[in-house]
């Protein structure tokens, strides 16, 4: 849900060609935006050959924003939501354009992994020619990135494995041990899929939240929540879909820092509105619909 209506809408990532954005106008209608929105393009006005997209409210003003994972020998651009719902591709202003320049993408997303309070940004990459680096700076085998988000500047802090040994594709994010932390899945091209058990050890807090509606769908797929604690509010939203080929866990986590209880508002997709406060930390809640 884009604009925040309480319709879920959709995104389309096209290699290529210009993206497209279906709003949803109701009564089983969509209108195609992603030029007035600014989304079909990227900054330069170019298609560019998008393979995946990651959405998520990454400076936390409660505006999704997204990304588009790109062929090598390209960036990948960031779309940052303004007030008015208009999107504007900030990647190199946020330190994203030169950094994945080297990288075919395909799955990504963002994702608080170390539970501070801030998302990070993680990409699945990988070339398709085998023999790329033969005749080109790029190399088929890539590895799986993460970007950490500082004062609205990204900087790489992870990747794995240290030396490239495959080509990955689909991937997705959760906390498959029910730590807390959020945990990645990646396919590669060839072999058996990875489970990248997250080990980060930081003492920070965390809150998460299963979400099941009474009316409309049952998934509660664009839902939005607001989650507030020590005073600083953070929000994202219940999707289906995403990466490349993949889903992320459907349960939305929050890294508090230290801080030791949260107050949860909740927009249901019918329009009703829920509020829950001083709920415990480190420990998931169902929240189903009142």
């Amino acid at each position: 849900d884009f604009n925040q209506d309480g319709r879920p809408d959709i995104f389309v990532a096209n290699d290529s060609d210009p993206n497209y954005l279906y709003l949803n106008a109701g009564g089983g209608k969509f209108a195609e935006s992603a030029l007035a929105s600014g989304l079909a393009v990227n900054a330069d006005g170019k298609t560019q050959a998008n393979m995946g997209a990651a959405v998520g409210d990454y400076d936390n003003d409660g505006r999704l924003d997204l990304l588009t994972t790109t062929f090598s020998d390209d960036y990948f651009p960031l779309f940052r939501q303004h007030a008015d719902g208009a999107f504007e591709d900030v990647a190199f202003q946020a330190g994203l354009g030169t950094a994945t320049v080297p990288y075919l993408g395909w799955a990504g997303g963002f994702a608080d992994l170390d539970n501070d309070g801030r998302r990070e940004l993680w990409l699945a990459n990988g070339h398709v020619y085998p023999d790329i680096g033969k005749v080109s700076r790029n190399a088929y085998f890539q590895p799986v990135a993460a970007f950490s988000s500082r004062a609205g500047k990204f900087a790489r802090v992870w990747q794995f494995p240290a030396m490239p040994d495959n080509s990955y594709r689909g991937a997705c994010a959760g906390d498959f041990d029910n730590d807390g932390r959020t945990d990645l899945v990646v396919m590669p091209i060839s072999g058996n899929p990875l489970l990248l058990a997250n080990r980060t050890e930081t003492g920070n807090s965390w809150i998460g939240l299963l979400l099941a509606a009474r009316r409309g769908n049952r998934d509660a797929i664009g839902a939005r929540v607001r989650v507030e604690a020590c005073g600083k509010a953070q929000y994202d939203s219940v999707r289906n879909g995403g990466g490349y080929l993949s889903r992320d866990d459907p349960r939305l986590r929050f890294g508090l820092g230290l801080c030791k209880q949260a107050d949860v508002a909740v927009t249901w997709p019918s329009g009703a509105r829920q509020t829950l406060a001083g709920l415990e930390v480190n420990r998931y809640h169902s929240l189903v619909e009142p």
